[in-house]
């Protein structure tokens, strides 16, 4: 774990990356792509005994960019309350804080604004995908499955015997998503 910042039983965990498409999306957890901040979450959690309030990607590298003032802007979940998030960063809530804040018509967007609730059900669900990919693993199921186009970006597809084959289509991936078991999404 890179850093773990605690006030009184709360606590955020932060991943500095040193690249600049660093992003933490439901998406991406669902289908087990980034399940690492909240196993971490998870441990740290139970370590502590205090509560989840943001769960963080910083994208950290060099060189020059036009980024400006998004160039650190933290990626992931954050709670949903803005009182907490003003003790994270004072200027929550605004577009000079260096937290994710996204508001919809109706609220907080829930993606990114998450309940206690919310943190627990993913970071269980987290868990359970470790646990499934360490089960497969000792059973030596290996098949790869990657992700469609994923080919396209690799180093390796040339001297690949899978290239493109059992390629993975990524359906859409809201909050609701997580209510089933981990075995629902046939994903690691």
């Amino acid at each position: 774990i890179d850093r773990v910042d605690v006030l009184d039983d709360k606590f955020i965990i932060v991943d500095y990356k040193t690249y600049r498409s660093a992003d933490l999306t439901l998406k991406e957890l669902y289908y087990g792509q980034k399940i690492q901040l909240y196993i971490y979450m998870k441990a740290v959690e139970r370590s502590l005994g205090a509560k989840p309030v943001g769960v963080f990607y910083i994208p950290i590298f060099a060189g020059f960019t036009e980024d400006g003032a998004n160039r650190y802007k933290y990626k992931g979940q954050i709670c949903d309350s803005l009182e907490t998030m003003s003790l994270i960063d004072g200027l929550a809530g605004t577009p000079d804080s260096v937290l994710p804040y996204k508001a919809t018509k109706s609220g907080l967007n829930n993606e990114v604004h998450l309940s206690q609730g919310d943190f627990d059900k993913l970071g269980n669900y987290a868990l359970s995908l470790a646990q499934k990919g360490a089960e497969e693993i000792a059973s030596c199921y290996i098949k790869p499955a990657p992700v469609k186009d994923a080919c396209k970006r690799c180093r390796f597809a040339e001297i690949c015997a899978y290239r493109d084959m059992n390629e993975r289509r990524l359906s859409k991936v809201t909050m609701s998503s997580f209510d089933g078991d981990c075995a629902q999404s046939g994903e690691i």
